[in-house]
């Protein structure tokens, strides 16, 4: 793929729209949040960090689990013909808190991310999807966690 090279003046959003009306005008459907992908993950957005698509599985993991073991879960998920599934960022997190309702499947009110806080990692930054502030979990306590790739 071609890659297009920005001029000065032109905002990162500007030249997401141009990308957009191009790929629309070749009759290429950009996905929206909460689109099924041929996989079966779902789109939830734009990463924030890398500014790429960010893909979710279509439901929580199974259980509440701690900091810990989230990590394991997501480090060892094989799912959707992927393992490259990890928890998700801070503002990732914002990004599926945002979409929740167009991804659909959300069924905790408070969410890991992989950021951690505190001496040694005593904790770690989560999402409050009851409010949509973001929090400081501890990492001992249990909590919902949705991966990302």
């Amino acid at each position: 793929m071609k890659k297009i090279r920005l001029h000065k003046g032109v905002s990162h959003d500007e030249a997401t729209a141009i990308a957009k009306q191009t790929l629309t005008s070749r009759g290429v459907k950009q996905p929206e949040p909460g689109d099924a992908m041929p996989d079966g993950t779902k789109f939830a957005g734009i990463s924030p960090e890398t500014r790429k698509p960010l893909y979710t599985t279509p439901a929580d993991a199974p259980q509440l689990m701690s900091l810990r073991d989230a990590e394991s879960y997501a480090q060892t998920l094989e799912d959707h013909g992927h393992k490259d599934w990890r928890l998700p960022s801070q503002a990732e997190l914002q990004v599926l808190y945002d979409n929740r309702a167009a991804i659909g499947g959300f069924e905790g009110t408070d969410y890991w991310s992989s950021g951690t806080w505190g001496k040694a990692g005593l904790g770690a930054w989560g999402h409050d999807f009851a409010n949509g502030e973001p929090k400081r979990y501890l990492n001992l306590k249990t909590y919902s966690l949705r991966c990302v790739r």
